[in-house]
């Protein structure tokens, strides 16, 4: 079976061949081309590559109607965001530790996925679409 396949940044197409992909039964027209990662998910939906390599949480997937397939044997890592902050936040704002603590594990694939669809897709603002979660979190933030 003929095969277009188009990968986002350079490192996730790097890993492409070590996933047995290329043994699999498919065959690359090909070398899998590097893509900007929201091109791919276009390129996909119009038939101009077979497969690609994205985000599980990108807004796009559900817009466009694509199928997210399970990474059964664990290849590619998961990418979990973190909040990063300079220690001196907290010692002038010790409240902010707190808070975050709140935040962390409440962010599933699936709220993230809904979140970035409405940013990404139905265009609206990053401050609402968050302030919309943290709401339903019923966590005092003040």
């Amino acid at each position: 079976m003929p095969c277009v396949l188009a990968s986002g940044p350079t490192p996730t197409l790097l890993r492409w061949p070590a996933i047995g992909v290329r043994d699999s039964g498919f065959r690359f027209e090909s070398q899998p081309a590097v893509m900007e990662l929201g091109l791919t998910y276009r390129a996909l939906a119009e038939g101009q590559v077979d497969i690609v390599a994205g985000n599980s949480t990108d807004g796009q997937i559900a817009a466009l109607e694509l199928f997210k397939l399970e990474d059964d044997r664990g290849y590619f890592p998961t990418y979990d965001a973190v909040p990063v902050v300079r220690s001196q936040l907290f010692e002038v704002h010790s409240e902010v530790r707190a808070l975050l603590d709140a935040l962390g594990g409440t962010i599933d694939e699936e709220s993230m996925r809904r979140m970035n669809y409405l940013v990404d897709v139905e265009r609206r603002p990053i401050p609402e679409v968050a302030r919309e979660f943290l709401a339903g979190l019923r966590v005092d933030w003040q």
